[in-house]
């Protein structure tokens, strides 16, 4: 009798079993299961550290940006008047080879904090304070401040397309700061007036405009520079100069002196060319701004 039951005992345990024994089918389909779940767990981490990521660099840049321009408007007391050159270092020069990146850096950073205070992202977010301006403009409400923005300074001179470096056609960017109580006029080159002037703008006069020119400094350095008859020498961004309209309103926090930036397109490798700008306003040195060093400045290109 107990073998009788043992036996039945075991059936009904293999039956059990059996009723119990995990389905194959299940068990792999539970698997792929756990498995979109947990890929589309680590889709959805990465997807938010991305966001985290592009939040975090679009918050650093203003602030970067921010920083740069307080420092810049802290320190614009300490400038003296003049037209000021950025870009080439502190002894004047602007030296690098398009091929190694090691000497480049420095010159395309100096560039890079210099334009800090011509930010598009800045002025936009403070449109209670920038204003469009244009050369119908003629007064700028107080507490306002025209706007100076980077794509006035041309698509070949910007961050994006390091400023010229890989091409060997050098930027500089060029700002005017002229005496508080003075109000920039322009040469007048009607009538045949001021031709040896006239020469040097070219066609890129304009009566609401501060004309601007950058050339060798000397008949040498000038000659280096003409290698190639079909290729500008310098290109301007803004192509007229410095607008009227900038000097209208000088003493609003935030304030952005006019800037040009310009290109250098005809340097030749291993050869040290020095140039000179100058800014030209008939009330600059008394009618002649070429010849004193406040209003005109000089520096060197050296590619190598």
């Amino acid at each position: 009798m107990k073998m009788f039951y043992d036996q039945v005992d075991k059936a009904h345990f293999k039956e059990f079993m059996v009723g119990i024994k995990p389905n194959h089918y299940e068990s792999t389909n539970t698997k792929r299961v756990r498995f979109i779940i947990a890929g589309a767990m680590v889709m959805f981490l990465m997807v938010l550290i991305l966001i985290i990521t592009c939040v975090y660099l679009s918050l650093n840049s203003a602030s970067q940006s921010d920083i740069a321009h307080q420092k810049q408007q802290e320190n614009t007391v300490e400038f003296t008047p003049g037209l000021f050159a950025y870009g080439p270092d502190k002894n004047g020069l602007i030296s690098f080879s398009p091929r190694d990146h090691m000497t480049y850096m420095n010159y395309f950073n100096r560039l890079e904090s210099s334009l800090a205070d011509y930010s598009t992202l800045r002025q936009s977010a403070n449109l209670d304070r920038y204003i469009h301006c244009d050369d119908n403009t003629t007064k700028v409400p107080h507490g306002k401040v025209c706007m100076l923005t980077l794509d006035k300074f041309g698509d070949n001179c910007a961050s994006f397309d390091m400023y010229g470096i890989n091409e060997g056609r050098p930027c500089v960017l060029l700002v005017l700061r002229p005496d508080d109580n003075m109000t920039p006029q322009p040469f007048d080159f009607s009538d045949g007036k001021n031709v040896d002037i006239k020469k040097k703008i070219g066609n890129r006069f304009s009566s609401k405009s501060v004309a601007v020119s950058c050339e060798g400094k000397t008949d040498k350095d000038q000659a280096l520079m003409m290698r190639d008859n079909y290729t500008a020498m310098v290109d301007y961004n803004p192509p007229k100069g410095f607008p009227l309209f900038y000097f209208l309103e000088r003493k609003t926090d935030g304030y952005l002196y006019p800037a040009v930036m310009v290109q250098f397109n005809t340097v030749p490798p291993n050869t040290r060319v020095n140039i000179v700008c100058t800014a030209w306003a008939k009330n600059f040195n008394n009618g002649q701004p070429q010849s004193g060093q406040k209003y005109s400045t000089e520096f060197a290109i050296l590619l190598k």
